[in-house]
């Protein structure tokens, strides 16, 4: 395949299609097909409708990678939970259409049920249902996103979903376009792959040095001995074992809060609390990634502090669940969300650095996520977490190990965004290929 010019475009008239090849055709999405959203079982969690042998979808099982294809499931239901929700045939595209990742397609190998944060399309005719996969991969989907409506969770109706309009070529260019792009996504599919692979491996090596580091120290002469903690058979002998609430005290997020306090720009009572995605994707918090809420004269809301810890609480999954994170920095007036639990040291021999990095080692990481409980939503209680065991040097250890492992973890986060700024430029090319060949900017012909 080449690439060559379209001879004649035309304004299609349509802000995000703009100039079209003049041979093409514009459609909306529903001329192609009946667009339906799926439901859950209700109530949630409840044991009859989950955990059988239904497969059952959530957006995170279409926004996992970026292939065509959906092959794999996470979550099941009975056959009682299908009252709430719908049962689509094998090779069926299916788009999410709420929260921040809507607008990603996925074809489904499997007959399958969704929730309501994905949409169907039924009974597709007259277009190729890959190359309306990579259609939806183009700047269709930036105007989906500005089409959704909410403010907290956005989400795409389906009305608004078909009223979308594509540009669209005979079906032999659908074809040819098809075949270039499953050849080119490919290649470069498997460089970000390479790359990928290479990140996992540095993220192991860090989890590695983490968990030795902190079983065993920085001293390796040292003499040990055992401990009935489970998955840890010895530490150094003069080291101390408590308990988390010997060492501090646990204390809830915002309470009594309704969506209308959130993310109201330009309200005089907003102030800044700490979101779950900002502890679940940062060792220490990062205090540019705060939201607002209105916290009103009177209110009896927990106010954060430097040093303190953070726990997720409740999680989609258990790769997430009892997660922690640190604030190092002085802050003002700062809240935590509902969905977490703040940790406030009193022990004066107790270094936060050297307690989190222990929290975030893979064998406590195991130790927490073993006390998680749920079917659709992951949650911790207060007690677990609180009689969670930790083990203890001297503080001047603690600090000791702490700065080490932030010395040595900086070298390879480092060399884990070199990385990632590559496959980020990869996927750009990706996204550009793919929307230029789709929308007819360039032209693809048999060589």
């Amino acid at each position: 395949m080449i690439f060559q010019k379209y001879v004649n475009h035309i304004n299609s008239e349509i802000e995000y299609l703009k100039f079209i090849p003049k041979n093409w055709t514009i459609r909306r999405l529903k001329d192609f097909s009946f667009i339906v959203r799926g439901g859950s079982p209700r109530p949630a969690g409840d044991p009859k409708f989950y955990g059988g042998k239904i497969p059952f979808l959530k957006v995170g099982d279409l926004t996992s990678n970026e292939n065509v294809y959906l092959n794999t499931f996470r979550y099941t239901i009975t056959e009682q939970g299908l009252h709430k929700t719908r049962l689509v045939k094998e090779n069926t595209l299916l788009l999410s259409n709420s929260g921040a990742t809507l607008g990603i397609p996925k074809i489904c190998t499997f007959p399958t049920t969704f929730n309501d944060g994905i949409a169907a399309f039924l009974y597709t005719k007259k277009i190729n249902l890959v190359f309306l996969f990579f259609y939806l991969k183009t700047k269709t989907k930036y105007f989906l996103e500005n089409s959704a409506m909410g403010q907290g969770q956005p989400n795409l109706n389906t009305q608004i979903i078909g009223n979308t309009f594509i540009s669209l070529p005979s079906e032999d260019i659908q074809i040819k376009i098809i075949n270039y792009l499953e050849l080119q996504t490919k290649q470069i599919d498997g460089e970000i792959e390479l790359l990928e692979q290479k990140i996992k491996n540095y993220k192991e090596l860090k989890e590695i040095l983490i968990n030795k580091t902190i079983l065993l120290g920085i001293n390796e002469n040292v003499e040990l001995k055992p401990t009935n903690i489970e998955g840890i058979n010895c530490i150094p002998k003069y080291w101390e074992i408590k308990r988390l609430k010997d060492i501090g005290y646990l204390y809830s997020g915002l309470n009594g809060k309704n969506s209308n306090d959130f993310n109201q720009k330009d309200n005089i009572l907003n102030k800044p609390f700490i979101p779950f995605t900002n502890i679940a994707n940062n060792k220490y918090l990062d205090n540019r990634d705060f939201k607002q809420v209105i916290i009103n004269k009177g209110d009896n809301q927990n106010k954060v502090k430097q040093n303190d810890l953070f726990f997720l609480m409740s999680s989609e999954g258990y790769e997430d669940i009892g997660k922690s994170s640190l604030l190092i920095d002085t802050v003002g007036e700062v809240y935590l969300n509902s969905f977490c639990k703040g940790f406030r040291i009193t022990e004066k021999e107790v270094f936060a650095k050297y307690i989190n990095y222990l929290l975030l080692s893979k064998s406590f990481r195991k130790l927490i996520i073993i006390q998680g409980k749920g079917f659709t939503r992951i949650n911790l209680k207060m007690d677990k977490i609180q009689s969670l065991p930790v083990i203890l040097p001297p503080k001047d250890e603690q600090i000791e190990i702490a700065n080490y492992l932030d010395e040595k973890t900086l070298k390879i986060d480092t060399i884990i965004e070199t990385i990632e700024e590559k496959i980020k430029v990869l996927k750009e090319f990706r996204k550009t290929l793919i929307n230029d060949v789709v929308t007819g900017k360039v032209k693809v012909e048999d060589e």
